[in-house]
Order: structure tokens, then sequence, then C-alpha cells
């Protein structure tokens, strides 16, 4: 369920988007049922400076800020006229923002394939509605034109899951790249890297790699394989989960798909 509306004028854009819950076999309870909406506001203020900011409404009615953040586009360029030849393109992230690690974290619910996330994610970074974020900086630089590196430093960070509970100051580092194959197929790859309570004895790690391969069987059918691999290391113990999926795409409207997943003994 999702809205949208833009105002080309003020380069401003609205969108207030509907998640249902997740129901599963044999349990109706959820059915039809709301699990938040998402409101996002974009605001472009200069040709290369812009405002996003995203907050979601609970089934409870609690408001909460999910991401607060002002972007700014090849700061070489625009912010350091003597650096202006340069051919490096580095963008950089202000305010909170979504933290960049794990495939799925990465993505709104409303972006991934199925209407939750895996047990697995969940547990890593936080519950389906709000994920894993933080407050701090980001930078994006441009490798090629389809590789990417995100280099992130957060003072706090939010909605890590009750599971591991962050701590302290962060670090993230994240690879993606992106190849484009035969007949509008395509392979993108994701290493990520996350570090919190960074400089004291009770810190947390998380390393993460995820596939995902996108093939065309026709021009209305594809089909979406995806794995990721999670490896964590938290109060001096260790923890690895994994999550399989395929999604056969029928048609613009229906798909069928199945996912499996394993988190493995804490310990």
């Amino acid at each position: 369920l999702m809205t949208a509306t833009s105002f080309a004028e003020q380069k401003t854009e609205l969108s207030l988007t509907g998640v249902f819950n997740a129901s599963r076999i044999g349990d109706t309870t959820n059915l039809f049922s709301t699990d938040h909406f998402r409101f996002d506001y974009h605001q472009q203020m200069t040709d290369y400076q812009s405002l996003d900011v995203r907050t979601t409404l609970s089934s409870g009615s609690v408001l909460t800020l999910q991401e607060g953040f002002i972007t700014v586009d090849d700061v070489t360029t625009n912010l350091l006229p003597f650096n202006s030849g340069s051919s490096m393109d580095i963008d950089a992230e202000l305010g909170r923002t979504r933290v960049e690690v794990g495939g799925t974290n990465q993505k709104y619910l409303s972006q991934l394939n199925f209407n939750d996330r895996s047990d697995a994610s969940q547990h890593f970074y936080g519950d389906s509605s709000t994920a894993l974020n933080g407050d701090g900086v980001a930078l994006k630089l441009a490798m090629g034109e389809t590789a990417s590196v995100r280099i992130g430093a957060y003072s706090d960070l939010r909605n890590g899951g009750g599971s591991i509970g962050y701590t302290g100051k962060a670090f993230s580092l994240s690879y993606n790249n992106t190849i484009s194959m035969k007949s509008m197929n395509s392979l993108n790859i994701g290493a990520d890297l996350l570090l919190s309570n960074v400089g004291e004895d009770d810190n947390q790690s998380i390393l993460s790699a995820d596939l995902t391969y996108d093939y065309m069987v026709t021009a209305d059918k594809a089909i979406n394989l995806a794995a990721e691999l999670t490896f964590a290391n938290y109060n001096d113990e260790s923890q690895n989960a994994f999550v399989l999926s395929g999604v056969y795409a029928l048609s613009d409207t229906y798909n069928v798909g199945a996912r499996f997943g394993m988190l493995g003994e804490y310990g």
C-alpha cells in the first residue's frame, strides 16, 4: 500500500507506505492487520544538497524517527574548490541513517520480496519495521560505474535487536557491486563489516556477505535467488547464521517464493 506525491517546482517528494503484518500458515490472527506506516519526505535544497526524513508509525501509535539526514553529492567538487578536478566521486550523509550492514537490513520492508525479514536478520539487526540505524556521518565512494564503498562512523546505534544490544561508538565498512550480464540479468555482491563499542573490551562485531542473482526468463517473468551469511561476535562469544531464498515472478502482480534460514547456537 503506497502513495506518493511530488512537487517539481519545489523539488519536494512525499510518500506514505503501509506495510501489512506477515501471516504464517495456520495463523490468521495477523491477517490483513497493519504492521506500520512509513512517511518519507525528500527535499532537494540545492543542486548537490538534499534532506531526507523517514518516520514510522507503529500499530501501537508510536511515532519514531528512523532516518533524518542531509546528503551532499560529490563533496570533492562542490565543497572543495581546490580539488574540483578530482576524478573521485564521494557523497556524504550527515545525521541519522540506516547502517549499511547485512543485505536485507539495508532495505525497507516494502522493498523486500517477503513481507518480513528472516528470524536471523531480526536477531542481529532489529525488528521488521525499523532495522538498524545510527547517528553519525557516512561517506560513499564510487568505484567505477557499478561498485561502491561506504564508510560510516556513528556515536550511537539504534534498534539493534535485543539479542546483541549494541553500545558505544560504531564503525561500518561496506562494499557493493552490481554486475550486469546478458539479457538484462545481473549479479549483486555485497560484503559488510560493523564494529561497535570500539575501544572497549566488550565490543561487538558483525561480518556479513550477500549474493543476489536476477534472471529474466521473459519480459514479464523473472527469477531472484539470494543468499546471505552472517558471522557475529558479542559478549566474548560467537554466533553465525545464513539465509537462502528464491522467488519466481509469474507476472507483474503475482510472485511465488520460498525462504530458508538457520540461526546457529550462541557460544
